[in-house]
């Protein structure tokens, strides 16, 4: 019954093409991320590939019964490869199927540009099975950790949708806000980005535990609250209210929702101080070296390691403490004594190892048009 109901979801979600797949030079490997990519791409000819069952082409499997292979996911992208034949492969999301590709096609160049922490599971698997030409990383904890999966020397470049976004012109508010990491409640479970699930009340019972510590700091020393909601769509946004009403007292604290195109990056510059407990837009503003406080807390609510930072557990900005008189007495000394200087400091020790900044993409702009005017 279970595999039909599979079935049945499968057929309803899943659109059915007919055409044969053109050659293109460039093929994407995954439409999730393309958006961030184009710029780099935008004159070239290139054809997508969706990987995530979101589409399935009937040409293709078509081909795979008459060469007589067997129908299964890797057979699919195979020969969906064998007739685009491409000169290049670029990935921009997080696939492990894509890391295979150059043992299949060792004569097509790969390339992949990080969009996101990769968390343990992931790269156990990348770090086994992978290989790739070219590799674009976030932090230098990432360039040790593919030295053996990238032929060429991993090149460091941050984040490249928040390289996009800089200081320039943009105003600064008098509020502290808090990076908001909501997601819409599926059957009382959340699912983490290792593929667990854990209970979705527990998972964020860290995230309102800080919101009233920082509500009651905020009352005493006359400053505003405001949450930037990770929800873009208009019904989501309206859940992340009702989510936060149902726990804190909101008519004291600001709501700010995030857009489909800059994604709360703009929202992040106009504030002075910003908090987060384990959010990336979090530490994509702390690569900016923007005045950030986060709580490396979530492990010890989930009992288990959850995130794996490669920093001390606490520091100037970040603390790993439960005890609400010694987070505070951190947020204040924060909050009066903090300068350039050590957020200089704090970057160039600490946070470069997990994300870096390169400043509207400049160096990924060479690299990327040197590698595809090659050929």
């Amino acid at each position: 019954m279970k595999l039909i109901i599979k079935l049945i979801v499968f057929l309803y979600k899943t659109k059915f093409t007919f055409y044969k797949p053109s050659q293109k030079k460039i093929l994407i490997f995954d439409s999730k991320g393309l958006g961030a990519i184009l710029p780099f791409i935008k004159k070239k000819k290139f054809r997508v590939i969706n990987v995530r069952g979101e589409e399935v082409n009937i040409f293709v499997v078509i081909k795979l019964l008459l060469n007589l292979k067997k129908i299964n996911y890797i057979n699919y992208l195979l020969e969906y490869i064998n007739l685009v034949n491409p000169k290049y492969i670029i990935h921009h999301s997080i696939n492990r199927k894509f890391f295979l590709m150059k043992n299949y096609f060792p004569e097509i160049i790969t390339i992949y540009i990080q969009s996101e922490f990769i968390n343990k599971t992931e790269m156990k698997f990348i770090k086994k099975n992978g290989l790739c030409d070219y590799t674009f990383l976030w932090g230098k904890e990432d360039i040790n950790n593919f030295q053996s999966i990238s032929k060429h020397k991993p090149e460091l470049i941050g984040s490249i949708l928040n390289n996009k976004f800089s200081y320039k012109n943009q105003k600064i508010q008098n509020s502290i806000l808090f990076i908001s990491q909501f997601r819409e409640n599926k059957k009382n479970r959340f699912i983490l980005n290792n593929g667990k699930s854990v209970d979705y009340n527990l998972f964020y019972k860290p995230d309102i535990f800080i919101l009233k510590i920082l509500a009651d700091y905020c009352n005493n020393n006359k400053l505003k609250l405001t949450i930037l909601f990770s929800s873009r769509k208009e019904k989501l946004i309206e859940k992340e209210k009702e989510f936060y009403s149902k726990h804190l007292k909101i008519n004291k604290i600001s709501l700010l929702a995030s857009t489909k195109e800059d994604f709360g990056y703009i929202n992040t510059l106009k504030f002075k101080k910003i908090f987060f407990i384990n959010s990336t837009l979090g530490f994509e503003c702390l690569s900016k070296q923007k005045s950030c406080f986060f709580f490396s807390i979530r492990n010890k609510f989930l009992n288990f390691n959850y995130t794996n930072l490669p920093i001390p557990n606490n520091g100037a900005c970040w603390t790993s403490s439960l005890n609400k008189n010694e987070i505070l007495k951190k947020i204040d000394k924060f909050m009066l004594t903090e300068s350039k200087e050590d957020r200089k400091y704090n970057y160039e020790k600490y946070f470069s190892n997990i994300i870096a900044y390169d400043k509207k993409n400049k160096k990924l702009k060479k690299k990327i048009n040197l590698i595809l005017s090659k050929n």
